[in-house]
């Protein structure tokens, strides 16, 4: 299968008109109530100073959405009709059922985590109906939708390339042919996914740090109309809550890295084994440019730079935060 060239989808026109996109489309979501009238106790919470925050913080996370949600859909489709080549076109169901299951999983636990703090923080939550507006909130969970909509074919990329590079381990274990026709086809596809891969976990730890972000803009803006809010809805919400995304990444990608690094492996001990001293410093120079080409060597440094990705949501929640006082 002929690969894609992704990048048509980032070129400045594409970037552009999506992002324009996505600024008209939070105007409209907010256009009932522009322009804003302070003027003889208007609405507190659109009368706040941190309103223009979340507004600022919501239509980045537009343009994000529109920008990135083409880009998504089309390298999903591409690793998921790589995957049903290598596996048969029989395999199209089972490939469908794993990917809602993973929806399903996704969609119980986040479920399950904002119904945990609700029970947690009951009086944060009945503050939230009555101080933010039924609008605000509706366009809220229009955000939360959109967001999981344009987060939902990255995830499902990520676990394609699992699946992919799982499929191509396998066929390295026939040396013979491996050796003969497929070496440098698979050395092509591992060095693909391995850039697939990091491309998706940026976009998905982007995506998910606008949250946290858009969460305490809005604290801040209920502790302005009410400062007792801050005592019901402490910080530790918002903490807590990047941790669950950062964890999210950290089990859905290492598992993938690793997959990525021991399928590099098996290539270079196949093609360069260390089965003789004769030559054997032609053979560790080979191995070593294997080893460059393929990424293989899981060392603390290639782990602590892809890891500051997967801390990228905890991150954002912490340095605003830092902010905070009450």
């Amino acid at each position: 299968m002929k690969p894609v060239d992704f990048s048509r989808f980032f070129n400045p026109l594409y970037v552009l008109i999506a992002g324009l996109l996505g600024v008209g489309i939070i105007l409209f979501l907010f256009s009932s109530y522009f322009p804003l009238s302070c003027q003889g106790g208007g609405t507190p919470f659109f009368c706040a100073p941190g309103f223009f925050v979340v507004f600022f913080l919501m239509t980045i996370l537009w343009c994000m959405i529109t920008i990135l949600f083409i880009p998504g859909l089309g390298m999903f489709i591409w690793l998921f009709k790589r995957y049903v080549a290598k596996k048969g076109n029989h395999y199209r169901s089972s490939a469908i059922i794993q990917l809602l299951v993973v929806a399903i999983l996704l969609v119980g636990s986040t479920v399950l985590v904002q119904g945990s703090l609700t029970q947690i923080y009951p009086e944060a939550q009945s503050q939230w109906n009555r101080d933010v507006p039924a609008g605000v909130q509706r366009i809220i969970n229009i955000n939360s939708a959109s967001l999981f909509l344009v987060f939902l074919p990255y995830i499902f990329g990520m676990f394609l390339v699992y699946l992919v590079v799982r499929e191509s381990s396998l066929s390295i274990q026939d040396t013979t042919e491996f050796k003969n026709n497929l070496s440098f086809v698979v050395i092509d596809d591992l060095r693909t996914y391995r850039k697939m891969l990091q491309v998706l976990l940026v976009v998905c730890g982007v995506l998910l740090s606008m949250i946290p972000l858009i969460v305490v803009a809005i604290r801040s803006i209920l502790i302005t109309i009410d400062p007792t809010f801050g005592a019901i809805f402490p910080v530790t919400y918002v903490i807590f809550q990047g941790l669950s995304f950062t964890l999210l990444l950290l089990f859905i990608y290492f598992p993938i890295y690793l997959e990525l690094a021991v399928a590099g492996q098996n290539v270079r001990d196949i093609l360069c084994p260390l089965d003789s001293v004769d030559n054997l410093k032609n053979t560790l120079e080979k191995r070593k440019a294997l080893d460059g080409l393929l990424q293989t060597e899981i060392n603390f440094a290639t782990n602590l730079k892809s890891g500051i990705l997967t801390l990228s949501p905890l991150i954002s929640s912490l340095l605003v935060l830092l902010g905070i006082k009450t």
